[in-house]
């Protein structure tokens, strides 16, 4: 029987979101054989799923060359008397308590979805590290630091005249645009690092952009996640839109009203 065209279009399609479902665990090599050999021949007819995984593996080098910040040795060892008391009320969560204490580098990564599917024990320790760290979370709400820094940034030039502690003629923002005309340039903090910023019309409209390095832009999981499977991450922050983009060394996060935010398709980032 004669495959019509319209069923191979739908199959070739169904196979193309089945492999861009893939294209996570290839770049982390965590695919058998059979499904990197599948991965392979699709990524050789295309293109946009070999970009994509370009994008993802240049992204884990990335994130490979930042540095850490470790635990305090008090912290860690509280986290552990948390933990073991627990596994006193269950002495067969040896492999989980171990698997644990070697993500236990940052306090960020102990939130992990196999904690919770793993029953009520992972619950018990996942509410006792939170009673131990609650004191030394900056975000409990989950709110991502630089994003509601560069927020605080946008609303006091809004309300205050615009720093110029470098010449405009020469301020080169990363971002451009059809009639975006920078108006002032300065130096800033965003996360306790240091970073640039631009002050920018585009139109009846002032934007703001951020260049940040890269322990800044790809500190929080949900940024890098959404860089890794869209190339960008975006937000609405008290009424702003924050748009977080890679470049080639940090990032650059892009403030405004919504409506004033330029079309993706119109912008051009420069290499830095």
């Amino acid at each position: 029987m004669r495959i019509s065209t319209m069923e191979s279009k739908q199959k070739l399609e169904a196979l193309h979101l089945q492999i861009q479902d893939m294209l996570a665990g290839y770049v982390d090599d965590e695919l058998d054989e059979r499904e990197a050999c599948l991965v392979e021949a699709h990524l050789a007819g295309c293109e946009a799923c070999a970009r994509d995984v370009v994008r993802q593996q240049m992204l884990h080098e990335k994130l490979g060359a930042i540095p850490h910040e470790q635990m305090a040795p008090a912290q860690k060892s509280r986290l552990d008397n948390v933990l073991e008391k627990a596994l006193q009320k269950n002495g067969a969560r040896h492999a989980a308590l171990a698997a644990l204490r070697r993500r236990a580098g940052h306090w960020f990564r102990f939130v992990e979805d196999r904690w919770m599917a793993a029953g009520g024990w992972s619950l018990a320790v996942f509410l006792a590290v939170i009673m131990v760290f609650n004191a030394s979370w900056r975000h409990p709400d989950g709110g991502i630091p630089m994003v509601e820094d560069v927020v605080a940034e946008y609303q006091h030039i809004a309300v205050s005249p615009l720093p110029n502690a470098e010449p405009v003629a020469t301020a080169q923002p990363p971002a451009s645009w059809p009639r975006a005309r920078v108006l002032a340039s300065w130096r800033t903090r965003i996360s306790g690092k240091p970073a640039q910023a631009y002050a920018v019309r585009s139109d009846n409209k002032v934007l703001l952009q951020v260049k940040v390095g890269e322990q800044v832009f790809y500190n929080n999981p949900k940024v890098r996640k959404a860089v890794a499977d869209a190339g960008r991450y975006e937000v609405l922050e008290q009424g702003l839109k924050v748009v977080a983009l890679p470049l080639d060394h940090g990032g650059l996060l892009l403030v405004g009203p919504p409506e004033g935010m330029p079309d993706a398709g119109t912008m051009s980032l420069k290499s830095f």
